[in-house]
């Protein structure tokens, strides 16, 4: 009898973003397993009100139809939440096997991790390469919208003193 495998270290939940990882050992495991791992997914997404996933193909060669309904799975949930998902992969049969199933038409597909990083804006995600593997690390600065509200104030204070040094020369006192 078969036992179930876990994938938790497959599923890496971040401040930003939820980026789950598609191994060859999740390719080769049992229905249950797969199905397991979506189970992991959901429950991760289930308290994100616009959750942003990235589903992490890049070590794939090959993908069968067990990967395509969990990522499906996954895509559903994200769409249920009015989240985004971003499917990364460059190998050309996982490409076409998305293809053939009409899913490039709806998946966002990028060729790379930092591009997939991009795609979600991933402003306060850094995807940096360490001793040969990719590592995805949270900064803590400011996000985009803190800079947009940065950007405003500058704005506003150059545009006032802008009309106080106009107003200023069209009164010399």
């Amino acid at each position: 009898m078969s036992s179930l495998t876990t994938f938790s270290e497959n599923v890496k939940v971040f401040h930003s973003h939820i980026r789950v990882v598609i191994t060859p050992e999740v390719v080769e495991s049992t229905w249950a397993s797969i199905s397991s791992l979506g189970d992991q997914v959901v429950e991760c997404l289930k308290d994100v009100k616009h959750p942003s996933c990235l589903v992490d193909l890049t070590q794939l060669d090959f993908m069968g139809s067990s990967l395509v309904a969990l990522i499906v799975r996954i895509w559903r949930e994200v769409k249920s939440r009015n989240g985004r998902l971003v499917v990364v992969t460059s190998h050309p049969i996982v490409k076409e096997t998305i293809s053939l199933a009409g899913l490039d038409k709806i998946w966002d597909i990028q060729p790379s991790i930092e591009l997939g990083s991009r795609a979600l804006d991933l402003s306060d995600t850094v995807v940096a390469e360490v001793e040969g593997r990719e590592v995805v690390i949270e900064r803590s600065g400011i996000g985009r919208y803190e800079r947009l509200v940065w950007v405003s104030i500058v704005l506003t204070l150059v545009l006032i003193l802008g009309i106080s040094i106009f107003v200023m020369m069209q009164n010399p006192s």
